[in-house]
C-alpha cells in the first residue's frame, strides 16, 4: 500500500509539471514565448562506479541506451531552455550482492524520464549547459534480489557541453550525478549514487 501511494504521488507530480507546458504551447509565459522546435536524439550513459551519499550500495556500474524527444524551448534566457523526455530502451545494472564488493548480480530494464530540463549558460552554437531530470526504471528482477523492488526512481543533475556541427545536428556530452532508489518501498532500499557520463546525438527538425 505504501509503495502504491508513493508511485501515485510520483506520477501525479510529473503530470502536474507537464500540464502548464502543454497549455502554454503557442502562448506566452510572462511575455516570453514557448518555442516548439523539436529534435530527436540517441543517448548513451555510463556509470563506472557508485559511491555512498544518499545511497548505500558501492561499486555498482550502470549503462543506459536511450531515445530522446526535445519537444519545446522556453525563451526566457539569451539561449532557450530545452524541455525534453527520454525513453530508456535498455538499462543494465551490475551490483555487488552485499552492497560493497562481493559476488555480483546483473539486472536489465526499461525506463522513462518524462521531464528533462537543460539550461544553457550562453547562446551560440557551442555552449555549456546544466541538465536535470527525473524518472523511473523497471527491471526484470528486483534489486537487491528478493528484498528490493523491480520499480525504482531516478534523479539526475549534471553539466554538459553542446556542439552544433551541422544546421540540423548537435553533439552533447557531459557528467551527471545519478541517484537510483525504490523510495523505501521494498524490504531494503539499495540507494545507488553514481558518477555517470553521457553522450547525446540530436537531430533537429
Amino acid at each position: 500500500m505504501i509503495r502504491l501511494r508513493v508511485q501515485i504521488i510520483f506520477f501525479v507530480s510529473v503530470v502536474i509539471s507537464l500540464i502548464p507546458l502543454r497549455t502554454l504551447c503557442g502562448q506566452t509565459v510572462s511575455g516570453h514565448e514557448l518555442n516548439q522546435q523539436t529534435a530527436f536524439g540517441v543517448s548513451v550513459s555510463y556509470a563506472p562506479t557508485s559511491f555512498v551519499a544518499w545511497g548505500k550500495m558501492e561499486n555498482t556500474n550502470q549503462t543506459h541506451l536511450s531515445l530522446s524527444y526535445l519537444h519545446s524551448q522556453l525563451d526566457i534566457l539569451p539561449a532557450p531552455i530545452e524541455l525534453s523526455s527520454e525513453l530508456i530502451i535498455t538499462g543494465h545494472i551490475r551490483y555487488p550482492v552485499d552492497g560493497v564488493n562481493g559476488p555480483r548480480e546483473s539486472v536489465y530494464g526499461i525506463g522513462f524520464l518524462p521531464i528533462r530540463i537543460s539550461i544553457p549558460f550562453s547562446s551560440g552554437s557551442n555552449r555549456l549547459f546544466l541538465t536535470n531530470s527525473a524518472g523511473f526504471l523497471v527491471t526484470h528482477n528486483a534489486i537487491p534480489e528478493i528484498i528490493g523492488t523491480r520499480f525504482n526512481y531516478m534523479l539526475e543533475l549534471g553539466l554538459g557541453y553542446d556542439i552544433r556541427f551541422r544546421d540540423n545536428r548537435s553533439l552533447q556530452f557531459g557528467y551527471k550525478l545519478h541517484h537510483f532508489s525504490n523510495g523505501n518501498n521494498g524490504i531494503q532500499n539499495p540507494g545507488i549514487d553514481s558518477h555517470m557520463f553521457f553522450v547525446n546525438l540530436l537531430f533537429w527538425d
